[in-house]
């Protein structure tokens, strides 16, 4: 979408930054992609895992604690589906 931005952050974690989404909103479509690629018939078993964080102007949060709210968030995640 336009607006969105995407960069590696480093090794295999990338940052992705949805303007104008809702943390539901852009689990959604974190979803949709995992779940395209998870269909992907290579024959390999694909997936990602994510964090999200939802920031607004007001919370004055600093990009490093984000990332690290993100990274905690992405854990779970990870737990959450072994």
């Amino acid at each position: 979408m336009r607006g969105d931005f995407i960069c590696r952050f480093g090794g295999d974690e990338f940052v992705i930054l949805y303007r104008g989404l809702t943390e539901e909103e852009a689990g959604k479509r974190l979803a949709a992609v995992n779940q395209k690629l998870s269909a992907n018939v290579t024959g390999y078993s694909m997936s990602f895992s994510y964090g999200i964080v939802c920031i607004k102007k007001e919370m004055n949060l600093l990009p490093e604690t984000a990332i690290k709210i993100a990274d905690e968030k992405m854990y779970q995640f990870k737990r959450m589906r072994k």
